[in-house]
């Protein structure tokens, strides 16, 4: 069995001057503690010790004892020995230095990172080492354009305060490079030189385009008009709720951080990422279709329209829901592909679709994309015409469009005020039931699957009495 080597009592008190060297040096709110008690107490504990051996009165005071009550009469025999020019005289070089110290590092300090006025440079000294003063940062603003880069929190780094609004995530750099992500937060202190990176803003982001061109499976060009995307930080396996309004994924932070692309002018707007994922979206999308498919997936409501519908908009145009869409770009490849890149989407919008064709020698010539999609909604059409619910719907539209015109073509007679009220009875029955009953008799008697009922030619004799002149 080997054995350890003993620990020799140097090792042990190499180690623990290491600990406590690094204690005092720390850049925590803790380490700046410690520098203010130790600096403090040396030059406190330096002041008390002068006055002990300097200029304590051994036997009078300057304020006689029958004035005032033992101890406080020493106790002002003390304060006047602090304050007293032998004492002062040895504190003041101290002083002196320290003070000097403090400047000459201020204006190393406002030199070396260009933070003007030089007061923000010694504010920033005091608050880093001794924890007096600390600068406090708001971020309110999802761009990171938005951050004052004059501020020390952003040119130097912490330690500070920094303020996150709801709905933002703040990602800051530690001296070593490792990213820290800050959730909303009404005050949370940053160490020393820890700077802040970006901004991310948690809230639904609405990526625009105004046309996308993308090429079907089989090669057929369709474009989309007006595209929308909202999109929103990957959450993972994490629920909104009042509580946690914006909940995020750190990973998805991160690759929103350093995932984006760096230009001449420095790192894009989110805007424009925003916008070429949208246009990736959609070609990917499209990409993934056959004519066919893609023209399946409009409604039959827009075909039931008919010829309307052949008069607003050109035959190459298609319309499909936002929701049917949507349902479509949630799929696992789709959310694999955003979630690397730290982003999930929420819904989708596109304005039309149009199958466009190259330009034709002859406007009276139809293209390869115009022929399709018309031969395509004409055997839907077809197909739709034959399928018995819409007929009977189509049937049940037909009865109330007839009698709603029969019961209006009745109030129009019965207010025509011609004559008074028995003139007005004879046109009703004479003008309006007879002669309908009459083109409805006509009309089953022509058709050979209708059938009329046995009683219909007995009513119609009975309202023919009723019309006679003799009645009227």
């Amino acid at each position: 069995m080997q054995e350890r080597p003993a620990r020799f009592p140097n090792d042990r008190s190499q180690a623990w001057l290491r600990n406590a060297l690094s204690s005092f040096l720390a850049r925590d709110a803790a380490g700046a503690n410690r520098r203010l008690i130790v600096i403090g107490g040396i030059v406190l504990l330096y002041w008390l010790v002068l006055a002990l051996l300097i200029e304590l009165p051994a036997s009078t005071s300057l304020i006689g004892n029958t004035t005032l009550p033992f101890p406080i009469d020493v106790l002002l025999d003390f304060a006047r020995s602090l304050f007293a020019p032998p004492v002062i005289v040895h504190v003041l070089p101290v002083l002196a230095g320290l003070y000097l110290g403090l400047q000459v590092a201020t204006h190393y300090l406002a030199d070396l990172v260009e933070l003007q006025p030089s007061s923000r440079a010694s504010r920033y000294l005091a608050s880093s080492i001794f924890g007096l003063g600390y600068y406090s940062m708001e971020v309110s603003n999802g761009e990171p354009n938005s951050l004052d880069n004059t501020h020390p929190l952003v040119r130097i780094g912490g330690p500070g305060l920094l303020t996150v609004h709801l709905g933002f995530a703040a990602v800051s750099e530690t001296t070593d490079g490792f990213p820290r992500i800050y959730g909303p937060a009404k005050s949370r202190f940053i160490q020393g030189f820890e700077r802040l990176r970006d901004v991310v803003d948690l809230r639904d982001q609405l990526g625009k385009v105004d046309e996308v061109r993308a090429v079907t499976r089989d090669g057929i060009e369709v474009y989309a008009r007006d595209a929308q995307m909202m999109f929103r930080v990957y959450v993972a396996d994490l629920t909104r709720n009042l509580q946690s309004p914006y909940p995020y994924d750190e990973n998805a932070v991160r690759h929103l951080v350093y995932g984006r692309a760096v230009t001449t002018n420095g790192p894009r707007e989110r805007s424009e990422v925003l916008a070429d994922l949208v246009s990736n979206e959609i070609r990917t999308f499209v990409a993934g279709l056959t004519i066919e498919e893609f023209l399946a997936l409009q409604p039959r409501v827009m075909l039931e329209e008919g010829s309307q519908a052949a008069r607003d908009v050109r035959a190459q145009t298609i319309h499909i829901p936002r929701r049917q869409l949507t349902d479509r770009f949630h799929t696992s490849d789709t959310r694999q592909r955003l979630q690397e890149r730290g982003w999930e989407v929420a819904w989708v919008g596109v304005g039309t679709w149009e199958v466009r064709d190259p330009p034709s020698p002859s406007p009276l010539e139809a293209g390869p994309g115009e022929t399709i999609v018309t031969t395509w909604r004409d055997m839907q059409r077809a197909r739709l015409y034959r399928n018995p619910e819409y007929l009977q719907r189509q049937r049940s539209f037909a009865h109330q469009a007839y009698t709603g015109r029969v019961f209006r073509e009745f109030v129009g007679i019965w207010e025509s005020e011609e004559g008074d009220y028995p003139t007005r009875c004879w046109l009703l029955l004479a003008a309006g039931f007879l002669r309908h009953l009459q083109d409805m008799h006509r009309s089953l008697a022509s058709s050979p699957q209708a059938q009329i009922p046995l009683d219909f030619q007995a009513a119609v004799e009975h309202v023919r009495t009723l019309v006679k002149p003799e009645s009227l």
